[in-house]
């Protein structure tokens, strides 16, 4: 037979229950019912239903968090997540970059001339995690060197302006290094310290941090995904929260307006009976059995004809 809209048979069905469950709430059962069991005039009934919508509206006012509040919560939620988010991100950055330091420091050892294990053992060994990474690194000697640069007071990622100052050297070596003519690169490089332990980060090291960043960065995009996916379930379950209220208010409205009609058709249905039994003699009406009675026993008597 096609679709059915069953809205109204199960906000119905929602009456009933909120009823047997909550004998306190008013529907329009128990208002006819009162109305008919208590003898109420359409006066008091008005008079109650009236008190009754400004009594339910006053304790409506009342709500602590209404739906405009729900949104506004939900948007400093969202921006706070993502300030978060920013700042993980941005930790995370740094703490990448401060892993990077160690070889940067030895590539800049190598580039000067310098031994990276005598010059940069005590430095390589404050950095976090460099014994993991690196996997290369020797116990200094009792003689070795002081190291060029110093973290300074301790701090959990070390100085930046130093870590800046190796990234630009390093940077700068390379550009030189990419400019200049193959010759004299060849010359160059043949000038290095040669046979140096740990003068170059094995393949293994390079696919452990690259496997850590890649697992760091899909674990963010987890975050993200999941962050999105709740924002996008509240907003639906709000959207449909609205249109059910919304649907509900029109089905009662039209009920309500269904129940004012009638109250005015049983009005104007009891208005013309009074007005029509005004004139109407009720000791005529009960003297009425009392002729059907004796016509019908004279008819058994047969002193009066049926058909007449």
């Amino acid at each position: 037979r096609g679709h059915l809209d069953m809205w109204y048979l199960i906000c119905e069905f929602e009456d009933d229950d909120l009823q047997r469950e909550h004998p306190d709430r008013v529907t329009s059962k128990s208002l006819r019912s009162t109305f008919e069991t208590q003898k109420m005039t359409k006066h008091n009934a008005d008079y109650l239903i009236r008190k009754t919508v400004e009594y339910v509206k006053a304790k409506e006012a009342k709500c602590e968090i209404k739906l405009t509040d729900a949104l506004r919560i939900i948007s400093r939620m969202q921006s706070t997540s993502l300030r978060v988010q920013e700042t993980v991100e941005t930790m995370h950055g740094m703490m990448v970059e401060d892993r990077r330091k160690p070889q940067e420091d030895r590539y800049n050892a190598i580039w000067s001339g310098q031994d990276p294990d005598s010059s940069n053992q005590n430095h390589n060994a404050m950095a976090p995690g460099y014994g993991a990474t690196t996997g290369m690194a020797k116990t200094a000697p009792s003689n070795a060197r002081t190291p060029m640069l110093t973290n300074g007071p301790a701090h959990p990622l070390g100085n930046q302006a130093s870590h800046l100052h190796f990234a630009q050297q390093s940077a700068n070596r390379r550009i030189s290094m990419n400019s200049m003519d193959p010759s004299r690169r060849g010359s160059t490089m043949s000038q290095m310290p040669a046979g140096l332990p740990g003068m170059m980060p094995s393949a293994d090291d390079n696919s452990v941090v690259v496997g850590l960043l890649e697992q760091q960065q899909m674990t963010l995009d987890g975050i993200r995904s999941d962050q999105l996916r709740i924002e996008q379930n509240l907003i639906q379950e709000l959207r449909d929260f609205r249109i059910y209220v919304e649907q509900r208010e029109s089905w009662l409205e039209q009920r309500l307006n269904g129940l004012d009609r009638r109250f005015e058709k049983v009005e104007r249905a009891t208005d013309r009976l009074t007005t029509s039994m005004q004139g109407f003699d009720f000791r005529e009406l009960m003297g009425a059995t009392e002729r059907v009675a004796h016509f019908l026993q004279l008819q058994q008597r047969g002193l009066v004809n049926a058909s007449s």
